[in-house]
């Protein structure tokens, strides 16, 4: 396989093309070039054919790389999960901006069982400050006190991880996804929160972030492991311009005011099908 066309695609239009020349040399000769129409009928039929083949080869070739894809993402969503891995992409910072702010994500998952009904869940919170990085605030209780903050600066990202990941109640780990699947079943919010100025009780200014988008993988950082994408969103109202929230990209909204979400996991498939080979 070559560039992505069979080899027999290629040999076929080798042959059909050389016939195209023969059929172009044939007009050229006699007392009369170029002006028999059966030989330009011929060679218009010899084009036709090219581009066919052509045209089935890229068919053919992108069938079967959302073949490989599919195998993959079901493949992928029967494996186990232990970590779920946050990379925080960021934008070029401003030194104009020297303010602060805080984020929240959230889990929350639905229960009905013999011991509790309503919900397991809770809020992880951290803080970005251009004097201290990226940080957790220790003056506050932490909820998953092991998570740890890369801060790369070739990349540009800050990476952290949640492993084993599960949904904790009350401190304790209360449901833990056992394969890539159960994650659907988890609710999840992610926001930014500016600053508010004392003396106006507005923030200082909302015309910046510090994120560009946030991408979300399976166990490791690879890009066959990406799950969803997350971008900035604006509420709805208007009264809470204060707030960021970051919601999956190419993932329909059903509440703009809170953009909480359950992952669609399908949203891998386009991800793997970018990176299967023919």
């Amino acid at each position: 396989m070559m560039l992505g066309i069979d080899t027999q695609i290629i040999l076929t239009i080798g042959a059909v093309a050389l016939a195209a020349l023969l059929v172009v040399l044939e007009q050229w000769k006699g007392p009369r070039p170029f002006r028999s129409w059966k030989l330009w009928l011929a060679l218009l039929f010899l084009i036709i054919s090219i581009v066919a083949s052509l045209v089935e080869s890229d068919t053919a070739s992108r069938i079967e790389k959302e073949r490989k894809a599919d195998m993959k993402l079901i493949q992928k969503l029967n494996t186990g999960l232990n970590a779920l891995c946050f990379e925080i992409n960021l934008k070029q910072y401003d030194t104009m901006y020297q303010e602060g702010c805080s984020f929240q994500l959230s889990t929350c998952l639905p229960v009905a069982d013999l011991n509790t009904t309503g919900l397991y869940g809770e809020y992880i919170h951290f803080n970005f400050h251009p004097d201290s990085g990226w940080y957790r605030d220790k003056r506050f209780v932490l909820k998953w006190p092991s998570i740890i903050f890369r801060f790369d600066s070739t990349r540009n990202t800050v990476r952290f991880d949640m492993s084993p990941f599960g949904v904790r109640w009350k401190d304790q780990l209360a449901w833990k996804a056992e394969q890539l699947t159960d994650i659907s079943q988890v609710r999840f919010g992610l926001l930014m929160m500016y600053g508010v100025d004392t003396e106006t009780g507005f923030p200082a200014d909302t015309e910046w972030s510090p994120v560009e988008y946030i991408s979300i993988f399976a166990n490791d950082y690879d890009a066959e492991n990406l799950i969803t994408t997350l971008t900035p969103r604006l509420p709805s109202s208007a009264t809470d311009g204060r707030v960021i929230y970051f919601h999956p990209e190419n993932q329909s909204v059903r509440d703009q005011d809170w953009f909480q979400f359950n992952i669609d996991l399908l949203q891998m498939r386009s991800n793997l099908i970018h990176l299967t080979d023919y």
